[in-house]
């Protein structure tokens, strides 16, 4: 048995499967000014987080291993959206017309189960895998990165704010993994690896139970402009190791 360290980055980009926000919609409505409408670009951007763990490869056949793992990782990527009063009530539009930029962050704890196969060389080994995993979401959070004016008042200040918006997301959701590996032998039976991992997951990340019925997230949508997109998420992960297997090769005298 192999048991090894993993950890690196991984580089996350949504994947909509539909849009809830198909044309401009009415956020909140403050006393008799006119609504406040929300009107996303759909700009989605993916971007890097980082992930950790550690995993256990046994041989079940020759140079077929089967490995369990448990991981920690960050997915991230940013999503645009324009914000203006309501152009058919009597109010000041350019006043209050700008655009922002949030980012999207979740933090998962995954057990990825696969299958390897490891091509024989001496001291140097690539290989290839492939499995699903388990991934349960343990935080989601939607930051206010940037407000751009378009129109308006040069003076107008434009608030930043973020949110806390696990309440909207699923938090159990599975993924396929495919992966591609290459093991250097640095001395008698230390190896270095370094893989390349995609990920794909196969059940929507938004909550249709709960996105539109938790008070709290409905708030934070009128607040922050919360994305409730329908929507997937793909990964590539780029992860560096240490591998020392248990046993040690005796010399044969």
């Amino acid at each position: 048995s192999d048991v090894y360290k993993r950890q690196g980055l991984t580089y996350s980009n949504p994947a909509v499967i539909h849009s809830d926000f198909i044309y401009p919609i009415t956020l909140v409505k403050y006393n008799d000014q006119p609504p406040l409408v929300m009107d996303p670009v759909k700009d989605y951007q993916g971007s890097i987080g980082y992930i950790f763990g550690v995993n256990m490869d046994a041989v079940v056949y020759r140079s077929i291993y089967v490995g369990l793992g448990l991981s920690y990782s960050r997915t991230a990527f940013k999503y645009k959206a324009q914000y203006l009063r309501d152009i058919f009530a009597s109010f000041d539009v350019e006043d209050l017309y700008y655009e922002s930029t949030y980012k999207q962050t979740m933090d998962w704890i995954s057990v990825p189960v696969y299958i390897k196969y490891q091509f024989d060389k001496i001291k140097f080994k690539p290989y290839l895998l492939g499995g699903v995993s388990y991934n349960g979401l343990i935080r989601s959070r939607q930051n206010d990165l940037t407000r751009e004016k378009i129109a308006g008042n040069p003076e107008t200040k434009l608030e930043r704010g973020s949110a806390n918006d696990i309440g909207s997301k699923n938090r159990n959701n599975f993924s396929l993994n495919l992966g591609l590996g290459f093991m250097y032998k640095t001395n008698g039976i230390d190896y270095i690896v370094v893989e390349f991992r995609y990920s794909r997951f196969l059940k929507n990340v938004s909550s249709m139970d709960t996105r539109y019925g938790d008070i709290d997230n409905q708030t934070n949508m009128i607040l922050y402009g919360i994305a409730l997109d329908d929507y997937s998420l793909s990964s590539f992960d780029l992860t560096f190791k240490f591998l020392r297997p248990f046993y040690k090769p005796k010399k044969i005298r």
